[in-house]
């Protein structure tokens, strides 16, 4: 057992009294600057290589100065009072050296430091333990002190922030931005495409992660070289991954000391100026080199990666992000992310949940922005998580589909863990307050009814049951025309689209040799009719006459059908169905060859592709609901007729998955639901509909589902 763990086990107490004994003494190291805040007068003061800084009124700053570890609070009360002209006690310097006991703005003692290094390995074994187990939130790999990195090149550097420099990045900007509108259908699209890395292989992942870290080490230098172009130190830089993710941090936070509100927001603009320019410059490469070549290729991926992509990261205000802070610092609130989540917090635990808390007074200014930032963070927030999660799980899938969903949830709870367990205190705390009253209210008649309640909700069977499925709209009657006989088309008399009645000529065809077969056809009967009137005037010959007479009539008349069916017509009312009929003049048609498609709109029809798992349910005469995807309409009707077996899926009416070897499509039957012709339907629209089957109680609807994963899993 080292000393400092001997200190911390037998003198458990001593730190919270040394503290109230000992004289405070100001910390030599800090830094200081008087700003003015909203027209009020403030010190910002921070202590070098720490991760907070502190807002003084410019009296507790005078007051904090006067602690040199050998003043009473007696002396420093009058020697407060002789200084600046104002009554102070000495309880109210006890009471402010009190509420800085445990801050920087003062030098701990040889025992608070034995002390505060204890607490110090404290967490380091806990963050060390937290890491050893999965912290995925944050991982550093190497943190360094760039300070001196940085006073040898910001002489070589100071040139970024000269008027002449800045003006000609502009204008780079500005034909980056011209390239980007006319080509910004491809970088758009090519921008989601390049960070989507579930279809990447190992090496383009590799690619990604790399040339990513390179742009965020450039990124965040320029933070860290803006704060020193300030005036200010940077002693802190590193390299950490966040959930997987490369990142670089930069601790630029002496900037609000020594900065007024412009330094700072030029300080968190920085990183995103810098990889425009730096965009600007590979866009001038990638427009000017030709194509195919390597340095074309490699330009046009930094492209993506420092152009729509840093807009849209790193300027969103609602997390914290540069954006973020350019934000708060415009509209002069550094902590808007926590002092409206607690608000939104406290105001719902306080009206929702009836519990005895304080709301913090916010003017009514401000009660909308805490309250929209408050939800729309947090909902971005939590959408941010879930696509980390689903990318793992998507990237997870491509080798192991059925580990994939482990996986998933596994990354799940680690990264709401901590939030999870803060929701069960919460729920606890509910518990604590309510449990009193909710005993009190729970009486005999009440917990029976509550019962009763309970019992109904899951036995009585109010709970509509439907099978969802896709539908495309058919007409209710369908005519093929196809040519009976050959012959070249040489009109066409209808177009697609129109209106046609039954009995309408759609196209002529001609067919010399039928034509002319038929007109000596028509010769040979005039001959014969001749031939048997004269027999039957001289009675010599008239039965054979006539059978040749009718032969040839049998013969003519067929010719004569044949040369009728060189006109197609159609045989029903309707909508000629068929594109481009115009494209048929001239053409040779073969018997049997398809002309046209008439549909008759008079009635239709909708065919429901319905899952095999709905079918044992579904029955002739179930009521239907069909809403089409280009309205909100509700279209009513009633299943006709159900296919007895399975049908294919006309192309594009189901988005078929095919990304993941676990996902099985199952197999779709046709249920036919008739409609009534309307002007608003068309052939091809397509929809989702819902057949409702029966009414259902909870219970059996939950003993049906696990008796039927039961059956499925051991049967």
């Amino acid at each position: 057992m080292n000393i400092v763990r001997a200190l911390d086990v037998a003198l458990p107490e001593l730190h919270a009294q040394r503290k109230l004994q000992l004289l405070p003494k100001m910390e030599r190291s800090l830094i200081a600057r008087e700003h003015i805040e909203a027209g009020t007068p403030t010190v910002i003061v921070m202590k070098p290589k720490s991760d907070s800084y502190y807002r003084l009124t410019p009296d507790e700053w005078m007051v904090l100065e006067l602690f040199n570890g050998q003043r009473s609070y007696l002396e420093i009360a009058e020697l407060f009072q002789e200084q600046s002209g104002m009554s102070c006690s000495e309880a109210d310097i006890r009471t402010f050296a009190k509420s800085i006991a445990d801050t920087h703005l003062v030098e701990r003692t040889r025992l608070d430091t034995n002390v505060t290094l204890s607490e110090e390995l404290k967490k380091q074994r806990a963050k060390r333990l937290k890491r050893k187990w999965g912290d995925l939130a944050e991982v550093t790999l190497l943190s360094y002190d760039p300070n001196e990195f940085l006073n040898k090149t910001y002489p070589y550097a100071k040139f970024f922030y000269s008027t002449w420099f800045n003006l000609l990045a502009v204008g780079m900007i500005t034909f980056m931005a011209a390239i980007f509108i006319s080509h910004w259908g491809e970088i758009w699209h090519d921008t989601f495409e390049y960070y989507t890395i579930t279809n990447k292989s190992f090496v383009d992942f590799l690619e990604v992660w790399i040339l990513f870290t390179m742009a965020a080490f450039f990124h965040e230098s320029a933070h860290g070289m803006t704060c020193k172009h300030f005036g200010a130190n940077v002693h802190s830089q590193g390299f950490l991954l966040m959930y997987f993710l490369p990142c670089f941090f930069n601790d630029s936070g002496e900037v609000w000391v020594y900065g007024g509100r412009w330094e700072r927001v030029a300080t968190a603009i920085a990183g995103i100026w810098i990889e425009l320019i730096f965009c600007s410059v590979v866009t001038v490469v990638w427009w000017a080199t030709t194509p195919g070549m390597w340095i074309h290729d490699i330009a046009y991926k930094l492209i993506l990666i420092t152009g729509i992509g840093v807009v849209i990261l790193n300027i969103n205000p609602l997390v914290k992000l540069d954006g973020y802070f350019i934000f708060t610092e415009l509209i002069g609130i550094g902590d808007l992310k926590e002092r409206s989540t607690f608000y939104v917090s406290t105001l719902s635990k306080k009206y929702l949940f009836r519990l005895p808390l304080e709301v913090e007074y916010v003017p009514a200014m401000r009660r909308l922005l805490f309250v929209t930032y408050a939800l729309l963070s947090g909902a971005y927030s939590y959408l941010l998580l879930f696509a980390v999660v689903q990318m793992v799980y998507r990237v997870t899938a491509k080798y192991s589909a059925d580990w994939a969903l482990v996986l998933a949830l596994w990354l799940t709870y680690k990264i709401f863990r901590s939030r999870i367990q803060v929701f069960g205190r919460f729920l606890k705390v509910i518990y604590l307050d309510k449990k009193e009253r909710l005993k009190a209210w729970l009486t005999p008649v009440r917990v029976a009814l509550v019962c009763a309640g309970i019992l109904a909700v899951l036995l009585v069977p109010v709970w509509p049951e439907s099978i969802e499925g896709r539908f495309v709209i058919e007409p209710g009657q369908r005519a093929v025309i196809r040519a009976e006989v050959p012959g070249r088309v040489s009109e066409v008399l209808a177009n697609e689209g129109e209106m046609v009645s039954a009995g309408s000529p759609l196209l002529r065809m001609r067919n010399l040799n039928l034509e002319s077969e038929a007109d000596r056809s028509h010769a040979d009967l005039t001959l014969a009719t001749d031939r048997a009137t004269q027999a039957q005037l001289s009675y010599t010959a008239f039965g054979t006459a006539e059978r040749d007479r009718q032969r040839l009539a049998e013969h003519s008349q067929a010719l004569d059908d044949q040369v009728a069916k060189l006109e197609a017509v159609s045989p029903l009312s309707g909508v000629v169905a068929t594109p481009r009929l115009q494209d048929l003049l001239g053409t040779e048609l073969k018997a049997g060859a398809e002309i046209a498609e008439v549909d008759s709109l008079a009635t239709m029809r909708a065919r429901i592709y319905v899952p095999e798992v709905g079918l044992r349910d579904l029955q002739p005469g179930a009521h239907a609901q069909l809403r089409l995807d280009s309205s909100f309409a509700l279209i009513a009707g009633s299943v006709a007729t159900i296919a007895p077996a399975p049908g294919s899926l006309p192309d594009g009416l189901i988005e078929q998955d095919k990304s993941y070897t676990g996902f099985r499509q199952p197999q779709y039957y046709v249920a036919t639901v008739p409609l009534e012709g309307d002007s608003s339907l068309r052939v091809g629209m397509s929809g989702t509909a819902k057949i409702f089957v029966k009414r259902r109680n909870l219970a059996t609807s939950g003993w049906r589902f696990f008796r039927d994963a039961l059956d499925r899993k051991f049967w």
